[in-house]
């Protein structure tokens, strides 16, 4: 039930690193076969779908870890969970860390990332679009698109981060 998921390994010299790209499940009334259902049921729905989203995801990296060895991953996406989210504590259990949380500097961290189109860009609070990495990805630093620009663009702000694969340093 992910809405699109992709990835590659990119070789930089001898070394490899790999990105996911990911759009996380989302369920509406809209949906064939789910007119009648309910917000709570909807909800209950979506969560089983992102924990099944997140269980693609690590079972991805694994097999990108099983063909190319211990080699750094980061995922990319509108994950549609909140660091509260039952899918988002199975990435982090599978060693996953976030760089809005984890970047050495944080810019403009702690925001929400998504909006109904063209309205303001929103306030503080919990992003469902996220950046994670995985053996020794370093996240230089972590910031949020909130100029009002961004509105008209997507119904999402963009997150961004500078990294390094590879570890700082390297």
């Amino acid at each position: 039930n992910t809405k699109s998921l992709s990835w590659a390994v990119f070789a930089y010299g001898e070394q490899k690193f790999a990105v996911i790209n990911f759009h996380g499940a989302v369920v509406t009334n809209g949906y064939k076969g789910y007119e009648t259902k309910t917000s709570a049921e909807l909800s209950e729905i979506g969560r089983v779908w992102r924990l099944d989203n997140a269980a693609q995801l690590l079972e991805v990296k694994d097999r990108i870890v099983e063909k190319f060895g211990q080699i750094p991953v980061c995922i990319n996406g509108d994950c549609n969970f909140n660091s509260t989210g039952d899918a988002y504590k199975v990435l982090t259990d599978g060693g996953f860390y976030e760089a809005e949380l984890t970047a050495e500097t944080k810019i403009r961290a702690g925001y929400k990332t998504s909006y109904s189109y063209g309205n303001a860009v929103p306030g503080a609070g919990k992003s469902i679009d996220h950046i994670f990495g995985i053996n020794g990805v370093y996240f230089g630093s972590f910031d949020t698109v909130r100029e009002s620009p961004a509105v008209t663009a997507s119904d999402h702000v963009a997150i961004y981060t500078d990294f390094n694969p590879f570890g700082k340093g390297n």
